[in-house]
């Protein structure tokens, strides 16, 4: 792993990061000024709070969605041509790349934004949120000043996918589209995507992941390449995010079966 303060990339990279939050900043002040739908003023109304924090909601979705959109093609893509070299090392942890780099420094960005959108939001997002906005921003801003764990962090970054077809829920949702057939597709390729991505893949990646790392600390008997602090951090991040993972997934499938028994209340109805 290599030392913070002899990081020859630290300043370009956080130029990196403070560009891209300007622009995350220029969409959300854009389109942060549209009026409400009936959706959000109802919503406002229910949680007795300023309509001006609901009126958010739209170019918070919009970052939202670029974001996973560009980091996700861009990391899969550099696992594509780079993966061979980043786990050439054979944990996946040494090796580095300018091009994971940069979009991590981009996710960091994001996770800066999204952590005060969370706070300014508490009482619409909550505590599980806020906990996933603190674990990205704190993950991906150590491996971007220390310039470990790329092949993972690319991996971990591909999960963003599925945030895509959530935010497509909302907008048609939000816009009054809920008993198109573009609903119904949207929602079955999010529950896919959402288990085979955040449930399939990332529970047993995060216990590979920690199982390895632990190897490459003093803790366990490693020559300490990675950090203890590192493997720490990013162990409880993981662990907390399966099960933030697992309880959404959860709230999915309860939907998903409100959603049959009324199909099927209105069938027999017929």
């Amino acid at each position: 792993m290599h030392d913070i303060d002899s990081n020859p990339r630290l300043a370009s990279r956080l130029a990196t990061v403070l560009i891209t939050f300007l622009v995350f900043l220029a969409i959300w002040v854009i389109f942060n000024g549209r009026p409400m739908t009936t959706r959000l003023e109802k919503s406002a109304e229910e949680q007795r709070v300023s309509s001006r924090v609901h009126r958010a909601e739209l170019p918070t979705r919009i970052i939202s969605t670029v974001h996973a959109v560009f980091v996700s093609q861009g990391v899969l893509r550099c696992l594509y041509y780079e993966g061979d070299y980043l786990f050439s090392d054979g944990n996946g942890f040494t090796k580095t790349s300018e091009t994971a780099a940069f979009y991590f420094c981009v996710s960091v960005a994001f996770f800066i934004g999204d952590f005060l959108i969370c706070c300014v939001q508490f009482e619409e997002y909550g505590w599980s949120f806020l906990g996933h906005a603190i674990a990205g921003y704190g993950t991906f801003l150590f491996v971007v000043l220390s310039g470990t764990a790329h092949y993972w962090g690319c991996l971990g970054l591909s999960w963003e996918i599925s945030t895509v077809f959530l935010n497509v829920r909302w907008w048609l949702l939000e816009y009054k589209h809920k008993d198109s057939i573009f609903f119904t597709i949207n929602t079955i390729l999010l529950v896919v995507v959402f288990f085979i991505i955040r449930i399939g893949m990332s529970w047993p990646m995060s216990f590979t992941y920690i199982t390895s790392c632990y190897k490459l600390t003093s803790l366990g008997g490693g020559d300490g390449s990675v950090s203890n602090f590192f493997f720490v951090w990013t162990s409880l991040v993981l662990i907390v995010l399966a099960g933030l993972n697992g309880f959404w997934f959860s709230k999915m499938m309860r939907g998903v079966q409100r959603a049959l028994n009324k199909t099927s209340s209105t069938t027999k109805s017929d």
